[in-house]
């Protein structure tokens, strides 16, 4: 219960900043855990770029996932958002935060896990950029097993 909250009190609080955001992601797609397929809600903040790298803007990023079967992630990391030529970008985040299983099939062996994530996408002629990430969720060890698991997302990016 005291997870339901906490996670309750930060999808307050990503809610309510969207409006201060760099720019606000909202993703849609499938995850297979161990044969169990899974559908998944991406909901992200990014604020603005705090570090400019190899053309690369690097920002600080907020991440909620939630699957249809109750599991969710919730964490803090960095983004990266470079962009290339005629309108197109890659994108990449590392995200460690919590996850909760709701069935022995989603165990990841530990509540703490690392989020990482690449993408190529392309700025659409109204700002809004759409792009196809794959991300991974792994405890690197930490846990009593690491099946990890992969998720591919269909990723819309709102920017303020």
């Amino acid at each position: 219960m005291i997870y339901l909250r906490l996670s309750l009190v930060l999808i307050t609080y990503l809610v309510s900043s969207a409006a201060l955001a760099a720019d606000l992601v909202v993703g849609v797609g499938r995850t297979d855990f161990n044969n169990v397929d899974v559908s998944v809600l991406e909901l992200e903040y990014h604020s603005d770029p705090v570090w400019h790298v190899a053309g690369a803007d690097i920002s600080v990023a907020g991440a909620l996932t939630g699957h249809d079967n109750g599991d969710f992630f919730i964490g803090v990391g960095l983004s990266a958002l470079r962009p290339l030529q005629n309108n197109w970008f890659i994108e990449a985040s590392f995200i460690p935060g919590f996850f909760e299983n709701t069935e022995p099939a989603t165990d990841l062996g530990s509540s703490l896990e690392f989020r990482s994530l690449i993408g190529v996408g392309r700025t659409l002629k109204n700002g809004m950029k759409v792009s196809l990430g794959l991300s991974h969720k792994s405890n690197a060890d930490f846990g009593s097993t690491n099946p990890g698991v992969n998720a591919l997302t269909l990723r819309f990016r709102f920017d303020r």
